[in-house]
């Protein structure tokens, strides 16, 4: 048991955590090496919560369908001003993708309320309902609880150390992006990191709040355009940095998605933002607790030649991850935050076993002795 919860992390998966354990009544502290919340990944100026929607009836499609909704209804309950709800259309990129669109409209995964097709553009999907939101707005809302406090310019760099000074009664939430991997070292997580640069101008005229997506995407809200964004590597502890070729690279697609929009931005009034994206190979979250991969490893071999696994596999009994949360971060957040919060106090758990395998944190070292890989 514990009776103090601290998270390492002060982007959207930290504060979705914070938030989480603090409306169950525990105190909360957040750490971030940063001097204010959402300076890393979560800190665009606007962003979309959108729905990835799959033909198949895979546990991957399943968690990003319940994925939206809860993070939909959970912003909507605290962080309402931050949210501005509107039909995002969705243009497919490509011939495939149309395909893809098609089946979806033929055989909806959601209500017909929150799909629709476009009268228009034949290969476009319209989500209705969806989410435009101000990221850093939604951060510092759930941040804004008489139970959670926040010590930034914090540089802790090894959490087992942190655990061991503490007095056993604390749980600590490592939040912190594609630095994650680095503060417990012994897991061997996947995270990595990938550079994302948007762009953020004024436009002529104030249109309606709206928003086109197609890979890429664009945004307007109160006079004020955003898109983007680029997707490029990053090494391990390099800085992301503004490049030309990333506004070029943007510029270039906001034309071929909204010609119509490009017309009405004012190029003079361009500004530019890079931050990196924590992600794993498989592209989905690792939620869940942390784990030893040498002893893990030990325990998991009879995998590797096809035979039951017959002892349990030890994990740390207060040290918890979310991270690798991707391009998705504001879409995943919130139920994994959930998901953490009930696996910790025992409560019921959101999410049923395929989808549990599908975030956790082991899930990639199974797979590597399965494929004798280790």
């Amino acid at each position: 048991s514990f009776k103090k919860v601290v998270v390492i992390g002060a982007g959207i998966a930290g504060a979705s955590i914070a938030r989480q354990f603090a409306e169950a009544g525990y105190p909360v502290e957040v750490r971030d090496k940063a001097t204010s919340p959402a300076m890393g990944a979560s800190g665009n100026p606007l962003g979309l919560v959108m729905p990835r929607l799959d033909a198949a009836d895979t546990p991957q499609a399943r968690l990003l369908i319940h994925s939206y909704f809860y993070a939909l209804n959970f912003y909507d309950q605290f962080a309402r001003d931050a949210v501005h709800r509107l039909d995002v259309q969705h243009i497919a990129g490509n011939e495939r993708e149309a395909t893809r669109f098609q089946k979806l409209l033929d055989d909806p995964p959601v209500d017909s309320g929150w799909l629709a097709s476009d009268d228009v553009q034949t290969i476009s999907l319209i989500h209705k309902n969806a989410g435009l939101i101000q990221p850093g707005k939604i951060v510092e809302c759930l941040l804004d609880h008489s139970k959670i406090v926040t010590l930034y310019n914090d540089n802790t760099s090894d959490l087992r150390t942190l655990a061991q000074t503490s007095d056993g009664l604390t749980l600590f939430v490592i939040a912190s992006g594609w630095e994650s991997a680095h503060l417990f070292p012994e897991a061997s997580l996947p995270i990595s990191g990938k550079l994302g640069q948007v762009e953020l101008g004024s436009t002529h005229e104030v249109a309606e709040t709206s928003a086109r997506a197609a890979g890429t995407y664009v945004l307007r809200h109160s006079g004020q355009m955003l898109f983007g964004a680029t997707f490029e590597i990053i090494e391990d502890g390099e800085e992301p940095q503004i490049s030309d070729a990333a506004r070029e690279t943007n510029l270039a697609a906001l034309e071929e998605l909204a010609p119509d929009w490009a017309q009405d931005l004012d190029r003079e009034s361009l500004t530019s933002r890079a931050s990196v994206r924590a992600t794993t190979p498989d592209r989905f979250p690792i939620a869940g607790p942390l784990f030893s991969a040498d002893l893990a490893r030990d325990v998991l071999l009879p995998l590797s030649k096809g035979a039951p696994v017959t002892e349990t596999v030890s994990c740390e009994p207060n040290i918890f991850v979310l991270s690798g949360l991707g391009a998705r971060g504001f879409t995943f957040a919130p139920l994994m935050a959930s998901l953490i919060r009930a696996m910790a106090l025992g409560e019921p758990l959101p999410l049923a076993r395929p989808e549990l395998e599908a975030v956790s944190p082991i899930r990639f070292l199974v797979r590597a002795i399965r494929k004798g890989m280790v």
